[in-house]
């Protein structure tokens, strides 16, 4: 099983994979007692993603995976497997080197974060 699939489509496995669970408050604000006070109104998945050694043709697997601006993917949870709706934060790509005509890439990174 793979760790991610997006829109249909089984990842290479990450060298990094760090889930996060972000509460999204409403008018959350300080009282007189210095209290918080508001009301958690859901709470967001994120996925923080790191690959190691990459193809071009495994990179742009991951570069093209942000169309459309959201997309579908199953994941990894601490509970089993989730699908939910997410769309991605700025990607970054390292290149490693250029051996026989292939690029490889390193430090692939990007984050998933639920609609």
């Amino acid at each position: 099983m793979a760790i991610m699939n997006i829109n249909g489509v089984d990842f290479p496995a990450p060298v990094e994979y760090q889930l996060g669970i972000e509460p999204i408050w409403a008018s959350a604000e300080r009282n007189a007692n210095g209290d918080m006070v508001g009301d958690i109104l859901a709470r967001k998945t994120k996925l923080a993603c790191k690959w190691g050694v990459l193809t071009s043709a495994q990179a742009n697997l991951i570069k093209n995976s942000v169309f459309p601006s959201f997309i579908q993917i199953r994941y990894l949870d601490t509970d089993g497997c989730q699908t939910k709706t997410f769309y991605s934060s700025p990607q970054t790509f390292q290149l490693l080197c250029v051996k026989d005509g292939e690029c490889y890439w390193k430090d692939v990174s990007v984050n998933f974060i639920e609609r």
